[in-house]
């Protein structure tokens, strides 16, 4: 398969440091913890309160499922393909000394220009192209051509960076959109819209592809994603109706929520080497704690309240 390298090369041979540590910052936009932050985040704070133009929490778990999908999906086309990353270093030793913080500079464009596994298509040109693509399509913000707009600059400048940094072909990108596009038309004709339960579904029915063919021997990153997928799911469909929240007071605490039950959890998983099973399983534990924070935290606000308000009628009784 020809995947554009002398182009690519190219394109990379005409570049300045100073190209490369923008590349560096913009590529962060298209990062799967970037992605998945977005994802929770619409999904956990809802719409504004008071406001329609957000995006509501059902909307939310729709953009979330989508992301969980494309994750999948680009985890066992990866692994089908089984096509190498460009070998090529786009920085020769000692770049930025003659700026300031030369080292930190150094070291943040070459951590951004790591990464490892096989390189086609793009994760970052999926990914992107999915989650900016749904949140688009849901959010009420602008006009529709004003949200198309600003998500394919969005995607655009992600997939170009990939290029600039020399972790992926041209090639790689361009297929990339253009098999997000293809998710995303998917997920919204199967969901008749933007049905969060039916895309759940076929999250976790690519998680299980993408799993299936190396039973034994299953990239981690797919074991933890059909986990949290199926976590996910099996909550959305327990919880059958998820309210706005009612206040910043709530949204903040539904953050905060969240990020405890989640995120810290969600964390470790990639810190400790666990056995894949045991792995699974705190993976699925990590998909229900995310759909389940916004019930927990309302819950929990709930408590707060009916015990002050206990405690002030005590006070009034006296």
């Amino acid at each position: 398969m020809t995947r554009s390298v002398g182009v690519s090369e190219a394109i990379r041979a005409a570049l300045t440091e100073p190209v490369v540590l923008l590349a560096a910052v913009v590529t962060l936009a298209g990062d799967a913890g970037t992605l998945l932050a977005i994802s929770l985040g619409a999904y956990w704070l809802g719409a504004p309160v008071g406001e329609g133009l957000g995006i509501d929490r059902r909307q939310g778990a729709f953009v979330l499922a989508c992301a969980l999908g494309a994750f999948s999906l680009t985890a066992g086309l990866k692994a089908l393909f089984a096509l190498p990353r460009p070998s090529i270093g786009v920085l020769a030793p000692g770049a930025f000394e003659t700026v300031p913080a030369a080292g930190v500079l150094q070291a943040f464009v070459e951590s951004a220009a790591s990464a490892s596994g096989y390189g086609f298509p793009s994760g970052h040109a999926i990914g992107s192209t999915v989650v900016y693509g749904a949140l688009a399509l849901v959010s009420g913000i602008g006009t529709r051509r004003q949200r198309w707009a600003g998500a394919g600059l969005v995607i655009a400048l992600v997939s170009l960076s990939r290029v600039v940094l020399g972790v992926h072909y041209l090639m790689d990108v361009l297929v990339g959109i253009a098999i997000g596009i293809a998710f995303l038309a998917t997920v919204v004709s199967l969901a008749r819209g933007a049905d969060a339960t039916r895309a759940f579904a076929l999250a976790v029915f690519l998680g299980v592809l993408a799993v299936l063919p190396a039973i034994g021997d299953a990239p981690r990153d797919a074991i933890v994603l059909l986990g949290v997928s199926t976590g996910a799911m099996s909550v959305w469909l327990l919880l059958g109706e998820v309210r706005r929240p009612t206040s910043e007071r709530e949204r903040l605490g539904t953050l905060l929520t969240g990020a405890i039950l989640a995120g810290i959890p969600g964390a470790l998983i990639y810190v400790l080497d666990l056995p894949l099973h045991v792995e699974f399983l705190a993976s699925v534990a990590v998909g229900a704690a995310a759909i389940g924070t916004p019930r927990i935290a309302s819950s929990g606000a709930g408590l707060v309240r009916s015990a002050g308000g206990s405690e002030t009628d005590q006070n009034v009784s006296r």
